[in-house]
């Protein structure tokens, strides 16, 4: 504590944010309530009724986060529409934080969640409490640390990607580009294409290239996305930020998206070595691309350590999944 800083006065200080911080979460929390309460009243007047409610929601998602940044997932929508549903009759104070509210919602039945709801006011739980109070009431184990809201829809599980390999790519479509005689057009993936000789080596031409390549993490953006550098090959070294293929983290504003990151960035420091394997963009232009990494970061690599993630590492797309830090995304 400053020396300049009384003991009383520092007291005040701290109690004068609490009271701030809670002010504002239950703010927020009536918010998320409001928004839900109009996506229902669109939905009931016929607009986005049974099969379209889903697409309506997708829509949202994309043109609410491209005008206001996270916040605003397909789960989350799902989660302020929910929140509606339960609570049709929002209280003029609320008691409880939105981030609160979310995790009770995972509890199917309504007098379950109005006791916790009321019992986590009364005592004034800690999100880590709540969960785990959440977690036995669900029927999960006590001693499980992970837990975050499941999608009811049954959704494919992810697989780890079999045969991958480095430097195998294919010969580019651009009939527009000229190319030097003796040379040939690659693609390397990630809309680069690079003019090498015909006889050089050390890479081979393949009609389904692998987009496998070594990285270095710059940072940690999310439980979902990451910026790094990616050796793409002939001299050519990408900064892209890539969004984790097959599945979607929470927002970082609530407790599961908070867990979801320490547990990547922990994985994930800057400088650590990993091997990624790119799909398309995704609708905000990030490519998707499946992670793989060493139990424990390696911040000096080698050739040979790329080697040993590609066969050995952790695929830490389904890993994610297996801890229920995130939830499995087929929308990608």
């Amino acid at each position: 504590m400053p020396h300049s800083v009384s003991i009383s006065g520092y007291s005040k200080l701290l109690a004068d944010i609490g009271r701030l911080y809670e002010s504002a979460r239950q703010v927020l929390a009536g918010t998320y309530w409001k928004i839900g309460r109009r996506i229902v009243e669109v939905e009931q007047k016929g607009a986005a009724r049974a099969p379209h409610g889903d697409r309506l929601l997708a829509q949202l998602s994309v043109d609410l986060s491209e005008k206001y940044g996270s916040g605003f997932s397909v789960r989350n929508l799902e989660r302020m529409r929910s929140f509606y549903l339960t609570h049709p009759k929002w209280p003029a104070l609320a008691k409880l934080g939105w981030t609160q509210y979310a995790d009770i919602l995972s509890l199917g039945d309504h007098k379950a969640r109005k006791q916790l709801e009321r019992r986590a006011a009364d005592e004034g739980l800690s999100s880590r409490q709540l969960r785990e109070l959440v977690r036995e009431k669900s029927g999960g184990s006590a001693s499980q640390k992970d837990v975050t809201v499941v999608s009811p829809r049954r959704v494919p599980a992810l697989r780890r990607p079999v045969g991958l390999k480095f430097r195998v790519y294919r010969l580019a479509d651009a009939p527009a580009v000229v190319v030097p005689k003796g040379q040939v057009l690659i693609d390397c993936g990630f809309n680069v294409f690079r003019a090498v000789p015909k006889s050089a080596k050390g890479f081979r031409i393949a009609i389904k290239p692998s987009y496998t390549y070594p990285a270095i993490v710059e940072r940690v953006v999310d439980g979902d996305t990451v910026w790094c550098l990616i050796d793409v090959g002939f001299d050519t070294v990408l900064r892209l930020k890539l969004r984790f293929h097959g599945l979607n983290a929470a927002e970082l504003t609530s407790v599961s998206g908070a867990e979801a990151y320490d547990y990547v960035a922990r994985l994930l420091p800057p400088g650590a070595a990993i091997v990624i394997r790119s799909y398309a963009s995704d609708a905000f232009g990030r490519f998707l691309a499946d992670i793989f990494c060493p139990e424990q970061p390696v911040t000096k690599p080698t050739p040979k350590t790329y080697d040993q993630i590609i066969s050995k590492g952790m695929f830490l797309n389904q890993d994610l999944l297996a801890r229920r830090l995130a939830e499995r995304h087929v929308m990608d």
